[in-house]
This record gives structure tokens, C-alpha cells and sequence, in this order.
């Protein structure tokens, strides 16, 4: 069986916002004409103009910021070679034509085109860099010019002397390298990069292999965006007509001027370029079973766990600055994936679309003593709020309120950043066993995002994989001090270790 079929199994009920663009055109908008394709020099084709939800994103990528890195680490049978991973690179353009689709602005309007130049921008990295050094060069390089390219990808070979997160899969897969891949989140999100990377490594084997790759073309039908304006408006509709939601929903938003419990306790460092950092790290099998076990036990879900665990870990360092108080309120900002809401397009279709929950929760001193009816409080909130389409309310009554309100101009007021901290739970990445014909064997796997001078001052990146649960804390320097990050990712260690513990029900 195909390695890109076994990987993405558990991924085939997900469905991503996206769309799968044709020679025949992008996205319909509302009393849009599409305009038909015209060569506007001898280096683009003009598609479409931008939706505002892609030029949100690409107003972002202009700012040097919004942007999604998968770090991956994979053990091949024998060495690869450049010209084999450039040769994959050619085939998988040729498979998925989003990775042939850029954005670029035109006459200050940003516009999907199709650069004949727009190949991934791939190289590879000799000089032992560590993932996370490497990641923060990616992102300065790539966000120097938005309309330089869509799609980056780095191989970093690792010597002998690098461990591997699998135990004994050197004795069969040698040799070890670290990928980087990133994307224009407009384009595709963390799913469709998934999709494409996996897809890559399967045609890298089967090159590797000597067996012949499959040259037709995979255009996959036009995705129209119809069904998304079509919620958009009816949510516009519904909040119009119903004033008491539509107060329920402005009260669920904090004010701009909000200033987060984490800022009173933890000032802004001052005299500091903004830019984003990582600090990873990784939860056990042992104690992530058990976690996986208590929350059968207490019906909840383990990203409930994880925001509880979360709110006490935060509760902690507050009172350690000397913030004290008998109830803290903790405001989080969730990203949820809008295919929950969508019925009509293709599970395995790709994009982007933001989409992020605001909530605030209460967290007592002595929520740990309690932590799982605590955390029981937490999953019904959020279950509730994903049911009542919370989210999606949030993100169209400021535009309502603010109709003139264009990407660029949100920059240029500069976006406020209003919560204590940021979630996004990947969920659980394809693990499998290599088969007898496999040459690469993935054994570990990270998601880190850019994301200084947008929504987030900090934002907790969550994926289980192979039996582990691994964190990544992405933070914008000029808002949180390298040792207050580090000190937020240890406390929550120590938390879910705490409660992870399977005799204190």
C-alpha cells in the first residue's frame, strides 16, 4: 500500500477549509466576476483576485508574520540525494496544483496568480543548525518578500551522533534528517501541509526504490467558496435579527484595551526587535497514556486537559510574581478548524481560513485540588461553544461593527493582543510502522508558528505522535522574556505530570 495512503488514514474524516484550484479558475465571490487567466508579463498568470480572508492572510505575510512550520525529522535506508528530492519536488507541483498557486499584489490589489518561476523554494542545510535556529532563519528569509515565493523547504542531514526519537530505528534507516516545510497559509493550513509533505516523501521512496512515478497530473475539481459565504451570511443574519445573542457575543470579546493577567505579572521587555521564538517540548507515553486513560474515566477530551492544565500552570507563575489573588480570570484564544461547519466540501481539499475562539475562564487557587471537575467546567464551555458556532460569531461581528475596516489597515492600527495565551491542537499525527519496501521511516514531528505582531503574544502548539504528546511554545519576543517562556512550558509539565498520575482520580 502507498506510504502517502497509510499515513494520512486517520486523517480522512478531517475536513479542511480549502479548495483544490483547476486551469479553470479559483474562487467565486459574492457579485464577483471571476476574471479569466492573462498573462500580465512573461512571469505570471493572474488568476483571481484575493477574498479578504486570503488577503488577511497575505497583509500578515507583508508584516513578516502568520506563518505555520512543520519540523519534521525522518531516517531513510540510505543517503538521499539533492537531484532525488528536487526530481520529487518537480512531480509533487505536477500533483497538486495549489502548489503551483501564489499571491502577489497587483496595482496594490493582492491577487492569486501563477508565477512560472513559483517552485518551492528548497534547500539543503549543511551547516548543523538545530531545527528550531533553523526554523527562525526560514521565516526571516521567507517573510522579506511575500511575493517571492509560496512554499519552503529545508533538508538538514544529521550526523551519527544525533539521536533518533525512535529507539533502534538507526539499525535499518541510518541516516537522519531534519525537514522544515511551510506554506502560504492562505493556500493551505496545517492539514494541507501535512498532506503535501507526506505526499512528497511518498514519491522520494518510490524514486529511491527506482520505481516508475506516476506522471499524470492530479488537478482535483475547482473549490468554490460559495458555502463559506453563505455561513458567513447567514451568521450576519442571525446576530442581526437576535439582539441578546448578538450582546452575548460582544460581551464574549474581550475589549481592546484589555490587558492580560500575564502582562500585569510579566511586563513587557522593552528595547526588543519583535520577533518569535520556540521552546519545545514533549510529554511521555508513559504519562500521556495515562492522561488518554483519565480523560476516558472523566469523559472529557485531552485539549480540555491541556487548557485546564494550562490555566493552573499560568495560575501558579501568577502568584509566584507576587499577582495574588483568590480567582484569576485567564483569557485563551483556541484555533478551530471551520470544516466542522462546512458540508459540502471535499474532506481532502486544502486552505486556509482563521478562525479562533475566545474564552475566559475562572481558575481558583485551589483548582488543582479539584482539577478534574475543573477541567469537566472547561469541556462542556468549549463543547458548547464549538456547538453554538461561537467562533464564527466572533470573527463576523467586528467586522459588522466595522465594515470599512480593511487588512491593511488592522496592521497599520496594529492588532491587540488581549489573551493570556493561545492553543492550537493539531491532534493526533499519522504513526506508522514502515513497511518491507519503505526506505524512509518518520520518527518525530513538531508544528511552530510566526507569530509576533498579530493576535498571539504566545501560542501553545499541540500534536500527539507516537504514543507522545509534544508542545511547542511559539512567542513574540517584544511582548514575553526568554525565561518567562520557558518558565510557562516547565510549569506545564509539571502540571500534566501531576495530574497525570492514574491513583489520583
Amino acid at each position: 500500500m502507498k506510504l502517502l495512503l497509510r499515513l494520512l488514514a486517520p486523517f480522512k474524516n478531517v475536513t479542511c477549509l480549502a479548495y483544490q484550484p483547476s486551469h479553470r479558475g479559483l474562487f467565486r465571490q459574492p457579485q464577483t466576476t471571476v476574471q479569466s487567466r492573462a498573462m500580465s508579463g512573461s512571469d505570471v498568470k493572474w488568476l483571481t483576485p484575493a477574498d479578504r480572508e486570503a488577503t488577511s492572510f497575505h497583509v500578515a505575510y507583508e508584516h513578516g508574520t502568520r506563518k505555520g512550520v512543520y519540523g519534521m525529522t525522518i531516517n531513510t535506508t540510505k543517503a538521499l540525494k539533492e537531484e532525488e528530492v528536487r526530481l520529487a519536488l518537480r512531480h509533487l507541483r505536477r500533483r497538486h496544483p495549489p502548489l503551483r498557486i501564489g499571491l502577489q499584489r497587483r496595482d496594490g490589489t493582492v491577487w492569486f496568480c501563477e508565477p512560472d518561476d513559483n517552485g518551492v523554494d528548497f534547500k539543503v542545510v549543511h551547516d548543523g543548525a538545530s531545527i528550531v535556529e533553523e526554523i527562525e532563519r526560514v521565516s526571516k528569509e521567507g517573510l522579506q518578500n511575500a511575493n517571492r515565493t509560496s512554499w519552503v523547504l529545508r533538508l538538514i542531514p544529521r550526523g551519527e551522533d544525533v539521536p533518533c526519537a525512535v529507539p533502534g530505528a538507526r539499525s535499518r534507516f541510518p541516516h537522519q534528517y531534519d525537514i522544515i516545510f511551510t506554506g502560504h497559509h492562505a493556500i493551505a493550513d496545517g492539514q494541507g501541509a501535512v498532506m503535501f509533505v507526506i505526499s512528497m516523501l511518498e514519491v522520494i521512496n518510490d524514486i529511491m526504490n527506482g520505481d516508475a512515478i506516476e506522471e499524470e497530473e492530479e488537478e482535483g475539481e475547482a473549490f468554490q467558496k460559495d458555502e463559506i459565504w453563505e455561513l458567513e451570511a447567514a451568521v450576519k443574519q442571525r446576530l442581526e435579527k437576535d439582539p441578546q445573542r448578538h450582546e452575548f457575543v460582544k460581551q464574549s470579546l474581550p475589549s481592546p484595551s484589555t490587558t492580560p493577567l500575564f502582562l500585569q505579572a510579566f511586563p513587557r521587555p522593552t528595547g526588543v526587535t519583535p520577533s518569535t521564538r520556540h521552546v519545545a517540548r514533549a510529554v511521555d507515553s508513559h504519562v500521556t497514556g495515562n492522561l488518554q486513560k483519565k480523560c476516558k474515566i472523566h469523559g472529557v477530551t485531552l485539549n480540555s486537559v491541556i487548557v485546564a492544565s494550562l490555566n493552573v500552570a499560568m495560575m501558579r507563575l501568577l502568584k509566584e510574581a507576587g499577582l495574588s489573588q483568590q480567582s484569576y480570570t485567564i483569557r485563551s484564544c483556541h484555533a478551530v478548524n471551520l470544516g466542522r461547519y462546512l458540508k459540502r466540501t471535499p474532506p481532502r481539499a486544502v486552505g486556509g481560513y482563521g478562525l479562533l475562539l475566545s474564552y475566559a475562564a475562572d481558575v481558583e487557587s485551589n483548582s488543582q485540588a479539584s482539577f478534574w471537575q475543573y477541567c469537566k467546567k472547561i469541556n462542556q464551555d468549549l463543547k458548547e461553544s464549538l456547538r453554538s458556532g461561537l467562533a464564527l460569531e466572533q470573527k463576523m461581528l467586528p467586522q459588522m461593527m466595522h465594515p470599512n475596516t480593511s487588512p491593511e489597515k488592522e496592521f497599520e492600527a496594529g492588532i491587540p493582543v488581549v489573551h493570556d495565551f493561545g492553543v492550537t491542537n493539531v491532534g493526533s499525527f499519522p504513526t506508522v510502522e514502515p513497511g518491507p519496501g519503505d526506505n524512509i521511516f518518520v520518527t518525530d514531528v513538531a508544528s511552530y508558528n510566526i507569530l509576533h505582531q498579530f493576535v498571539h503574544m504566545n501560542l501553545f502548539q499541540v500534536l500527539t505522535f507516537r504514543g507522545r504528546c509534544i508542545f511547542t511554545l511559539s512567542y513574540a519576543t517584544d511582548y514575553i522574556a526568554d525565561e518567562t517562556a520557558t518558565s510557562f512550558a516547565d510549569e506545564l509539565m509539571l502540571v500534566l505530570q501531576e495530574v497525570s498520575n492514574i491513583s489520583n482520580l
